[in-house]
């Protein structure tokens, strides 16, 4: 409670000056409201049959955005989504949630479902449930929040990771003048130990912890083009909360001293030099083994970095751009071995002739994404599957190569060739699996597309091979997609696509067939309806299965003003 009394009474304070600042003449000649936004319903109906089960499903998504203007100075966008699915409830980071964010001039409050940034070392974007405010002025910019950053979720809930409630606060203050840039940020989270209870083995993987962090910002032009910019975080944290806490010290009111404590510190600076289109700088981190704070997934750890970025554009049509350092890990010296690493951020694109452009990349800097195989996305059938996007993989290397040939653009006809590649090796970190799964993954497509501009369609056929290579498994799989789309008569647009899928998993191969269909139709620039049906078919030497799907979705886009006043004012200059 005297977290959240303490974030409360600082976002308070944030807004209370600004109801003075209102311009009476402008708020009476203003439209006392206006409405504008969308409300979209879909619905999914699916049905499973195999050799062994038939299951029927049915969910509804609701979501929506909606933006109120009061008397012309003051904005009330609220944003919300809804839905039945079972799956979502039970994620420490529910899908079902709302936002409104008021705001007047520099002031906006947030209500509601939303997420922050602060330091790359304290809270970098992650989701609360709660209240927050930002001040974003010409010399000022201070912002805070506090509530729920996760929802209890207990052990015994199938498939889904368990968690404690979490509850954070923070409040970031930044100035600003014409000769440097400065800024502060503190966050406090701590886990409410009795949220869950445990009666098995997954005590040893989870545990509550409290945490504290800060840090300082700092960038200034020391002569020129030449400038300076850096940052310093700590965090304190302890890492298993003790149950029976009796004692009542004042240094608990920042983190509890009973359990296991940790500090950490971490930094980084950069120099840079600008000259016209092109710019050289010098880098340095630091940051220790295991850094945590409770703001942030994920954060790097045990790296101590030397860095030289550059960028610069070539024969005025090619840029390139990247960063070269020198890496390594171990830096307590308690591992057995030193990793010593080149790291590598290298990206070029540009047009080699008028009709032939290109991009490529190549990074082993250490990352983390939210990856999907490709077998995943071509059996997935809503773009409502697959919503926790906690569950992240780290990548090590990746390497991407992309050409695309314009063979001709008329005001008619266009069509073009492209082509691209990608070479990742990834490393996957679970909370409950002590091991480390290692994996390569390769992927190839070339792919014609056309367009006929007056016929209002476009067209597409591409051939791709997936290869995956796991410690205990290997995936090929070689896949062609055809798919056109048109717009029928008036308002009315459709789809089609099909796409056929060889897939060999070890030594056992199926054969996946995808296809989809999908029609629009606009009704007064307001109404929107779509249906699209989607049909799998996956056959394979234990079994066949096939999977159908059909949604219907409606989207209601409106611009209410008070159309009252307006009807009187008209009146009034007849």
């Amino acid at each position: 409670m005297r977290l959240k009394t303490t974030f409360g009474i600082i976002l308070f304070a944030l807004g209370a000056n600004s109801a003075y600042a209102q311009n009476i003449e402008s708020i009476i000649k203003s439209d006392p409201i206006k409405m504008s936004g969308n409300i979209s319903m879909n619905t999914t109906s699916e049905l499973i049959e195999d050799t062994t089960l038939a299951t029927d499903r049915f969910y509804y998504y609701l979501s929506g955005g909606i933006n109120t203007q009061l008397f012309g100075f003051v904005n009330v966008p609220f944003t919300f989504s809804y839905t039945n699915n079972v799956l979502t409830k039970n994620l420490a980071l529910p899908y079902n949630r709302f936002s409104i964010a008021p705001n007047y001039k520099k002031l906006t409050v947030y209500l509601g479902y939303n997420s922050m940034s602060f330091g790359k070392y304290t809270l970098s974007g992650h989701d609360y449930l709660g209240t927050g405010a930002l001040y974003e002025g010409e010399v000022w910019h201070i912002e805070g929040f506090c509530g729920r950053m996760r929802k209890a979720v207990q052990p015994d809930t199938l498939n889904v990771e368990p968690s404690y409630k979490r509850f954070g606060g923070g409040i970031k203050i930044g100035y600003q003048c014409e000769f440097y840039t400065v800024g502060f940020d503190v966050i406090k989270v701590k886990d409410d130990f009795n949220s869950i209870s445990f009666d098995g083995y997954e005590s040893q993987f989870i545990s509550p912890k409290d945490n504290i962090a800060a840090s300082l910002r700092l960038k200034t032009t020391l002569w020129k083009k030449l400038s300076l910019s850096g940052e310093y975080g700590v965090s304190m944290l302890n890492k298993y909360v003790a149950q029976d806490t009796t004692t009542n010290r004042a240094s608990d009111v920042l983190i509890e001293t009973d359990g296991e404590d940790v500090c950490f510190q971490a930094f980084d600076v950069v120099l840079n030099y600008s000259l016209g289109e092109h710019s050289l700088g010098f880098g340095y981190s630091r940051i220790p083994p295991n850094y945590e704070s409770l703001g942030g997934y994920y954060f790097a750890e045990d790296e101590e970095t030397y860095t030289v970025n550059f960028s610069s554009l070539l024969f005025n049509h090619i840029s390139v751009s990247g960063d070269v350092g020198l890496r390594h890990d171990n830096l307590d010296n308690q591992k057995l071995a030193t990793d010593n690493s080149v790291a590598v951020n290298l990206a070029a694109s540009g047009n080699i002739t008028q009709k032939l452009n290109f991009n490529v990349s190549y990074n082993n800097n250490q990352q983390y994404l939210n990856l999907r195989n490709k077998y995943d996305e071509l059996m997935q059938t809503t773009e409502f599957e697959n919503l926790d996007t906690t569950e992240y993989s780290r990548l090590n290397n990746t390497t991407n190569v992309g050409l695309n040939y314009m063979i001709s653009n008329s005001e008619t006809v266009s069509n073009s060739i492209s082509a691209s590649f990608m070479y990742q090796t990834t490393s996957d970190h679970q909370r409950y699996d002590t091991t480390t799964a290692n994996s390569k993954i390769y992927n190839g497509n070339i792919g014609y597309n056309l367009s006929l501009i007056p016929q209002k369609m476009t067209a597409s056929i591409t051939f791709g091979y997936n290869r995956t290579e796991m410690q205990h498994q290997n995936t090929d799989m070689y896949t062609t997609s055809v798919s056109v789309n048109k717009t029928l008569f008036g308002q009315v647009s459709g789809s089609l696509s099909g796409t056929y899928a060889y897939t060999k998993v070890d030594s056992v191969k199926s054969n996946v067939v995808n296809g989809r269909m999908s029609l629009s139709y606009t009704l007064k620039q307001s109404h929107n309806f779509s249906l699209s049906l989607n049909y799998i078919n996956n056959s394979q030497a234990r079994g066949n299965r096939n999977r159908l799907t059909m949604n219907l979705g409606y989207t209601y886009s409106f611009d209410i003003i008070n159309r009252e006043k307006h009807r009187k004012d008209d009146e009034e200059q007849n």
